[in-house]
């Protein structure tokens, strides 16, 4: 696989880490979160690691698809632990990211036919390379212009409720890395099956694929249970606040000879906690 130079990842890679991430952003409806200027600070960061990081990644992978893969989800780790998104809006954030970002560059495809410009000639020539993405850039300049003033989004993560949005989405979330596990498993076993002649350089590939998903499920799921675990323990102390908030006030109420708000504050009480 084709690696990139210095000036390629500062020209290149580095513009496309920004933009990948706020489309991504605004694809999921929180464009407020780009008003405030740490929050740019954060995205600036992701870019120059995530930037970075594919400088050795290309190194070390042996295909296009794995780059993909790998980017992926080192990207949402970064938008989790970074950005400071929760682990499902990370993940929505970087796949619709890096999914308008691959229709920008696919829409400018022909400019290869109509010049003639060779794929390879252009990967490795810095100044080619940077005068191709030029385009594909300013596209996505516009598309984030226009979806940042008119709100455009593809979900949105802020206008749902709170237990709808995060129970389906984390739902959806469980199903794709399901799936994938079982995607990568029938591959495996249909290249053991009938690519006998590549099968230890593919089984190799699929064994790492394996490996990079595994590794994210697990960091995903370990930040899920977390997440889960401090929900609970909020909600149960703000239940406990609450309760003993009420039981003041019937005392209170009760000292005054309030007697028949005091008895509707019971009965009030009850119901409340027979819907728990």
């Amino acid at each position: 696989m084709d690696n990139i130079s210095i000036p390629s990842l500062i020209l290149v890679s580095f513009p496309e880490a920004i933009l990948t991430a706020l489309l991504g952003i605004l694809s999921i409806g929180k464009s407020e979160y780009l008003n405030k200027k740490y929050n740019i600070l954060r995205i600036l960061l992701y870019a120059i690691i995530s930037s970075t990081s594919i400088y050795f990644i290309r190194r070390n992978v042996s295909n296009e698809i794995e780059n993909i893969v790998v980017n992926i989800f080192l990207s949402s780790l970064l938008f989790i632990f970074i950005v400071r998104f929760k682990f499902y809006e990370s993940i929505l954030a970087v796949l619709f990211g890096f999914i308008i970002t691959i229709v920008a560059e696919i829409a400018f495809l022909p400019i290869f036919t109509i010049t003639g410009m060779d794929v390879d000639a252009v990967r490795n020539t810095d100044y080619l390379r940077f005068l191709v993405t030029l385009p594909i850039r300013f596209l996505e300049i516009f598309i984030f212009i226009i979806g940042y003033r008119y709100k455009i989004r593809i979900i949105d993560i802020e206008g749902t409720a709170v237990k709808k949005r995060e129970y389906y989405i984390q739902l959806i979330v469980y199903m794709l890395s399901i799936g994938t596990l079982v995607f990568l498993g029938i591959l495996m076993a249909k290249i053991s099956l009938v690519d006998q002649n590549n099968i230890v350089a593919s089984t190799a590939i699929l064994l790492r694929l394996n490996i990079y998903l595994s590794l994210f499920v697990t960091v995903v799921l370990t930040l899920t249970i977390r997440n889960t675990h401090e929900f609970y323990k909020n909600k149960t102390s703000l239940s406990n606040n609450e309760f003993l908030q009420n039981l003041e006030y019937i005392s209170d109420l009760i000292e005054q000879m309030n007697y028949s708000e005091a008895q509707e504050a019971v009965e009030s009480l009850k119901t409340h906690i027979n819907k728990q």
